[in-house]
């Protein structure tokens, strides 16, 4: 077998040859050995008996033909200039393109794609860094298009291709871990990458250098997906937004990697624009890692513009810059601020502090959003908020930044009557003054009250409850509805003793009670039905008794009076009866009530007497004077009479 140059066999282009194990078979004709291993083409070479094998499409194509296994390396021995000639990856192959030392292949075609990798298929560009392949568009409108996988190695170049480096449609998958995409350009879209909805694997490379007349001048991601955990994003410029990335309703997750010293030269985020789709698909960008850094905008976000779901932890940082050089900007657009989101423990150490620029801010606008208040760290940002700040301010609601409209508590001092429930203030007497000239309405619960003598903030179930007059503090705690916490204001909360002698104050009634000839003295309960409280005697009130010694009848009954005191004022009474005797549970007659006549006696059945005096007149004509304690138990005066005379009787007949 003869090689010769292939420039003797065709005017320029490719050779052959078929890699079986350790030899080569050459048999006239292409084909793939048996056991389907990969076919390995080289064009420059070639056997002088094929024929035919003019581009790298046929070298291509021969691995559809002769590869069982549908994979092959092509690999380019010499500078090629392809013309106007297209390269299609049909689906079900495995191309693999590499350079023999540092090799150019040169297309003039023009809003065509240079090279086209169907669904179903992979090109694989580039190997090692000992050898590269460039592939030059010549400044012409073309492209990669990639509708199924495209893997980006080291030992490849994709330049001066003026319609995207690489388009990346919908469903297609572009995994770069190595060479350089650069100096590309797209008159509206991603000049280096176009991804139209499908998904990008960044571990390493470089895009860089490259220019959009619009927006994405590194990458544009069209409701697609973007994940990077390594390689840069250096140096490329958006005529109007993104110059690093343009996040359009898709989805960029910043593991690592290096986005820096990018443009956007008339409008938002020279790092990254996050936005929403113009259909109203949601952007989100994920950053716990990597860097952004050195970038400018010409407005605002030189770092990252955001106007969608911004989501920040862990490692990421964005070294400080001034208002417009990799700063943070907060944009409000359409009437909404969208704010930066910290979903996460910042851990990149002191190094990690953010700017944030925020314009048409407005109150109750969130800035920040911590998950976990203990993410919320100050001394992590800086800001360039633009609001009047004679209007305004920035306050911190539990892990949310929140502009707020700066007030004033007016408060009149206020008097109540004790209800058991502390320092509560009539709110109707409290109103909070904006410097927009509003007085509005407070709630209980956004007032903070503290005691001036104790000068310590206390919760209103601690302060005193009791009656007298307090000098308390009061301030407005500020709501996330955009009013700022106030100054302290002091006002004085006089609380009045409840009188005892209204509806809400209950004597229970007491029971009768037994004559004894001492004083009886109940016990008494007196209840604060309102309050749910039974007032305390020594406490609430002291009591005294009247008419409790002697048994009473309907026109003079005993008395209780309650004189109240501390947090209760004026007096009240209660009557209750005192009774000679008071029957046995299933004794059916009628008690004989005789008033102060009347006796009582106790539990155990013995006569229980009144002190006092009771003159007997004898039928014999004697007068017997006894006293009340003759009475027994259940005994009238009728009945002693009778018992008297009858023991006197039997006296006289022992005498005789």
């Amino acid at each position: 077998m003869i090689i010769k140059r292939i420039k003797k066999v065709v005017s320029v282009l490719l050779s052959i040859m078929i890699v079986m194990g350790m030899s080569v078979s050459i048999n006239g004709n292409l084909q793939a050995n048996a056991a389907g291993e990969p076919i390995e083409y080289a064009t420059a070479e070639a056997p002088d008996n094929w024929v035919g094998v003019n581009s790298i499409q046929d070298a291509v194509n021969g691995v559809k033909e002769n590869s069982a296994s549908k994979t092959g390396t092509v690999k380019i021995l010499e500078d090629i200039s392809q013309g106007t000639q297209q390269i299609t990856i049909s689906g079900g192959l495995n191309i693999t393109m590499v350079a023999e030392g540092i090799k150019t292949i040169t297309s003039t075609l023009n809003r065509q794609a240079v090279i086209t990798v169907d669904t179903n298929a992979t090109l694989t560009l580039g190997e090692n860094s000992n050898n590269t392949l460039i592939i030059d568009g010549s400044k012409k409108s073309n492209n990669i298009t990639n509708n199924g996988i495209i893997n980006v190695k080291d030992g490849v170049i994709l330049t001066k291709l003026n319609d995207s480096g690489i388009i990346n449609n919908s469903s297609a998958t572009l995994n770069i871990s190595g060479g350089e995409i650069t100096t590309n350009n797209k008159g509206n879209g991603g000049a280096g990458v176009d991804n139209l909805g499908g998904t990008i694997n960044m571990t390493g490379g470089i895009i860089s250098n490259n220019f959009t007349g619009v927006s994405g001048g590194g990458i544009n991601n069209f409701k697609g997906t973007i994940n990077m955990s390594g390689g840069t994003i250096s140096g490329n410029t958006a005529n109007q937004s993104g110059g690093g990335i343009y996040n359009d309703g898709g989805k960029l997750n910043l593991t690592g990697g290096i986005i820096s010293d990018n443009t956007a030269k008339t409008r938002y985020g020279g790092g990254v624009r996050n936005i929403i789709a113009i259909d109203g698909t949601s952007a989100v960008f994920n950053m716990s890692g990597g860097m952004i850094s050195g970038n400018t905008a010409d407005i605002s976000g030189g770092a990252v513009a955001n106007a969608a779901t911004f989501n920040i932890s862990g490692n990421a940082l964005i070294p400080v810059g001034t208002s417009n050089a990799n700063d943070i900007f907060l944009q409000n657009r359409n009437g909404i601020l969208y704010p930066l989101t910290i979903n996460g423990p910042l851990t990149g150490g002191t190094d990690q502090v953010f700017f944030l620029s925020v314009e048409e801010v407005k109150k109750g606008e969130l800035l920040i959003v911590a998950t976990d208040d203990s993410y919320l760290d100050a001394n992590k940002f800086d800001s360039n908020v633009k609001f009047d700040e004679e209007k305004y301010e920035v306050v911190d609601f539990n892990g949310k930044l929140i502009v707020c409209e700066k007030t004033e508590l007016i408060v009149e001092d206020m008097q109540k009557v004790f209800d058991n429930n502390g320092l509560n203030p009539d709110i109707s007497k409290v109103k909070l003054a904006t410097k927009s000239g509003e007085k509005i309405a407070v709630n209980a619960n956004e007032l903070e009250l503290n005691l001036i003598e104790t000068k310590a903030a206390s919760s209103n179930a601690n302060l005193p409850k009791d009656v007298g007059t307090y000098e308390v503090s009061a301030r407005y705690i500020g709501n996330q509805s955009g009013f700022a916490p106030s100054t302290s204001n002091v006002f004085n909360m006089t609380i009045q003793a409840k009188t005892i002698n209204n509806s809400d104050i209950v004597i229970e009634d007491i029971a009768n009670q037994k004559y004894t000839g001492e004083a009886v003295t109940p016990q008494v309960v007196v209840k604060d039905v309102t309050l749910g409280y039974t007032l305390v005697e020594g406490v609430d009130y002291e009591v005294k008794y009247e008419n409790n010694i002697n048994a009473t009848s309907e026109e003079s009954l005993a008395k209780v009076i309650i004189n109240a005191k501390g947090n209760y004022t004026q007096t009240c009474e209660k009557t209750f009866k005192i009774l000679s005797d008071i029957p046995a549970p299933d004794d059916k007659k009628e008690t004989d009530k005789k008033g102060d006549n009347s006796n009582t006696g106790d539990n155990t059945g013995n006569a229980v007497g009144a002190v006092g005096m009771l003159t007997l007149v004898i039928a014999m004509g004697t007068f017997m004077t006894v006293s009340y304690t003759h009475l027994r138990a259940h005994e009238t005066p009728e009945h002693l009479v009778c018992r008297l005379l009858l023991e006197k009787k039997k006296k006289k007949k022992k005498k005789k």
